[in-house]
């Protein structure tokens, strides 16, 4: 072995635009990012609404005195927001409007995506109809060069046809 890895075999081809579609929609790094985005717009949104909840705490404290006397002190504390003139539920409306933005994000994401896989996919069906239609330019030229040869071998043809022919034949290849 000289060290070097060989290369992981390409996936396979998609069949029909709709599987390539559904791959890129569920794998493009685009969609990842954009469904990430919307996560974290939903706890946004949660953790936006939880600012109308109480809020629990323990503190514990241990001390000792100058006798060397030990002792704790612990504290439970609750507490509930009665007014915050609207500081609450802003939050809540913005992190609302972050969650519909980050989903709308992912939807354009989602479109713009399976619409490059589309044109893509085009492109590949041009070069392919591209290379059928030279496949058959190749067979045509085939076909006269080879049925000019034997016309000049029976004197219906002179060299000349027969060089014509194979240029023909060389340019189509």
């Amino acid at each position: 072995s000289d060290g070097r890895t060989a290369l992981p075999a390409p996936p396979a081809f998609p069949r029909t635009l709709a599987e390539a579609q559904a791959i890129a929609q569920r794998l493009h790094p685009a969609v990842l990012q954009a469904q990430h985005q919307a996560k974290v717009a939903d706890l946004q949104l949660e953790l936006a609404r939880a600012g109308h909840l109480p809020t629990l705490g323990l503190n514990l404290r241990a001390q000792e005195d100058e006798d060397g006397q030990e002792s704790g002190v612990a504290t439970l504390q609750l507490n509930q927001p009665l007014f915050t003139g609207g500081r609450i539920a802003s939050g809540e409306r913005k992190a609302m409007a972050g969650r519909d933005a980050a989903r709308a994000g992912l939807t354009r994401t989602v479109v713009g995506v399976t619409q490059q896989v589309a044109n893509a996919w085009s492109g590949i069906e041009v070069a392919r109809a591209q290379i059928s239609a030279i496949d058959l330019q190749i067979q045509a030229a085939q076909s006269a060069y080879d049925g000019t040869r034997e016309e000049a071998a029976l004197g219906a043809r002179t060299t000349l046809d027969v060089l014509d022919a194979e240029r023909e034949l060389l340019q189509a290849k």
